[in-house]
């Protein structure tokens, strides 16, 4: 699978969004960390024709810091992880207190086939609930107030402004060389047909909720057990 430590994954994640939005943000802040070494490279390329020419924009293409200093962002992951990810986390607890996963690469690639369909649906409506949620004024905080979605599209109502920096398709490839190639698959190649294979042929389904992703799960690692 794709490794979220290889900094070319990264790089690549980064260069979908460009191309999805046609620009880069003015300034992108990122943790320590070797991961982020080919985003950085590729954000000052892509800012170097601009970053002159742009006196509203007070900050360098690319900034480090560290997690403590970005407090709202971090007290989203902690939301996140107790309205939604703790479902998952205990899922999987419970697979592996009942033997039902031991850690191989076997069975991760399995639970990455069987679960990440789901998982990544409900990660996409997460996003869309809170870039449409409202955020509320507050007395002490400088932070803007409005729906993210509204936001983003249409600043003006905020007297702000589009600050993306528009990039042509041929600098965008050009960053895609420095780029990983992202396999589509959920999982391991091969343990990703034999499982497709299998589901041919005994006529399972795809899951449609986590607990038919379980039934799932058990099944083809003790078909694939018996023979590999």
């Amino acid at each position: 699978g794709n490794n979220s430590n290889d900094p070319r994954v990264i790089a690549s994640y980064y260069i979908d969004v460009v191309l999805s939005i046609e620009g880069c943000p003015q300034t992108v802040r990122a943790d320590l960390g070797t991961e982020n070494g080919v985003v950085e490279q590729l954000q000052l390329y892509l800012r170097e024709n601009k970053w002159h020419s742009e006196p509203l924009c007070s900050l360098p293409p690319f900034l480090y810091g560290t997690s403590p200093a970005n407090q709202r962002i971090e007290a989203w992951w902690a939301i996140l992880r107790k309205q939604y990810s703790q479902f998952w986390i205990n899922l999987f607890h419970e697979l592996k207190d009942n033997g039902q996963f031991s850690g191989s690469y076997l069975d991760k690639s399995l639970i990455q086939f069987c679960f990440l369909r789901l998982i990544q649906k409900e990660l996409d409506i997460v996003a869309t609930e809170w870039n449409m949620h409202r955020i509320s004024s507050s007395r002490n905080s400088v932070s803007p107030r409005g729906r993210p979605f509204v936001m983003y599209h249409m600043p003006e109502i905020y007297q702000s402004r589009d600050y993306l920096c528009k990039v042509s398709i041929e600098h965008i490839n050009l960053c895609r060389e420095f780029c990983a190639v992202i396999d589509d698959k959920p999982c391991d190649s091969d343990v990703y047909e034999l499982s497709a294979i299998l589901m041919a042929e005994n006529q399972l389904a795809l899951p449609e909720n986590p607990y038919d992703a379980v039934d799932l799960y058990i099944i083809l690692r003790d078909m694939l057990l018996n023979v590999l």
